[in-house]
């Protein structure tokens, strides 16, 4: 569904714990985001690509740093081509 998502310029959805986010696709990323991509800074990452107030009802959740990396992993592969 990612390259569909890609193409037509539409949010990919992910869903954790009982939420459902809206990640914005790649192709809207800014140069700032694909930096922070390089240099692992996770809470950049999620705070700039989840749509709407995403990134604020994540942090509602209270998640451990381990459960941060679990989501950012699974937000990563929802936007890698193919999956």
């Amino acid at each position: 569904m990612t390259a569909r998502n890609e193409a037509l310029d539409t949010p990919i959805t992910v869903s954790w714990k009982g939420k459902t986010y809206k990640v914005i696709p790649s192709s809207k990323w800014t140069l700032e985001v694909l930096e922070a991509v390089e240099d692992g800074k996770v809470t950049y990452i999620l705070r700039n690509i989840l749509d709407g107030d995403g990134y604020q009802r994540f942090r509602e959740t209270s998640p451990l740093a381990t459960e941060a990396g679990e989501f950012f992993e699974k937000v990563m592969k929802a936007v890698t081509p193919g999956n």
